[in-house]
């Protein structure tokens, strides 16, 4: 609305002020056919021409412009976007920070920010969504071992606090938990990426499934929770496969902690 109106009042309005005077004074008509112009009748038609069409192509521009920010508005990210602040925490950039003292950092720091007034949820990750990072896992269902199927998918480890904090459904079974810390490693799946380690190709993986990473033979981890999102690494990618990994059992130096009030 800004960018249309400065164009209207800086460009449209000094075209229509210099074509509400006399004209007849600038352009003399003879048969009907032919336009005679003096030289500075010819410099001020040019200027005239140019601003228009600049002008022209600037609401244009804005116009395109309005409508990708509000298709990008409406589009579904998968998560909720209001009332929330990430920031990446580093401790390796600290001198003399020890890697045995991560962990209390954290805590401290999750203590801290919980305790502020307002503040609902705190959660830790790899990354967040939509920012362009992630790693990816070799994903193998079972029974893939003869015909060597593998699957790529994005994968993001995270606190349990992580699904809650960003509100993304969990759509079977159940997200982390404190507990996820002995036993078989849980991960949890899109819907995605179930589709894509059914057997058949006709149904889906479903929550106490076990699959591979890496290969056949490396980590057997056990589907704990399907989440019904389709996040990506961009605005307007395809849906991919995902993959969650817990904060309880892969330690981060570096990560992203979420506030959510």
């Amino acid at each position: 609305a800004v960018a249309i109106a400065s164009v209207f009042c800086f460009g449209l309005l000094p075209v229509l002020q210099t074509f509400s005077r006399d004209i007849r004074g600038q352009f003399s008509v003879a048969d009907g056919a032919s336009v005679r112009r003096s030289s500075a009748g010819r410099l001020r038609f040019g200027l005239v021409t140019a601003q228009v069409t600049l002008s022209v192509l600037a609401l244009v521009v804005a116009g395109l412009f309005a409508r990708s920010l509000a298709a990008a508005r409406a589009v579904d990210v998968g998560f909720a976007t209001e009332q929330a602040v990430a920031f990446t925490v580093d401790p390796s950039l600290l001198s003399g920070y020890r890697p045995a003292d991560v962990a209390s950092l954290y805590r401290r720091i999750t203590s801290k920010l919980a305790s502020l007034p307002g503040v609902t949820s705190v959660a830790r990750a790899s990354s967040i969504p939509l920012d362009g990072n992630s790693n990816t896992a070799r994903v193998v269902a079972p029974g893939e071992a003869e015909r060597s199927r593998v699957i790529a998918a994005d994968f993001y480890i995270v606190s349990p606090e992580y699904f809650a904090a960003l509100s993304i459904p969990v759509v079977a079974g159940r997200a982390f938990t404190g507990a996820d810390t002995s036993g078989i490693e849980k991960v949890l799946v899109n819907e995605t990426l179930a589709r894509r380690l059914s057997p058949t190709g006709g149904g889906s993986a479903r929550p106490g499934d076990r699959v591979w990473l890496d290969s056949i033979g490396g980590t057997q981890v056990e589907v704990a929770g399907i989440v019904g999102s389709d996040l990506a690494r961009r605005l307007g990618d395809r849906p991919r496969p995902l993959l969650w990994r817990s904060l309880e059992r892969i330690r981060l130096m570096r990560s992203v902690v979420i506030v959510r009030t």
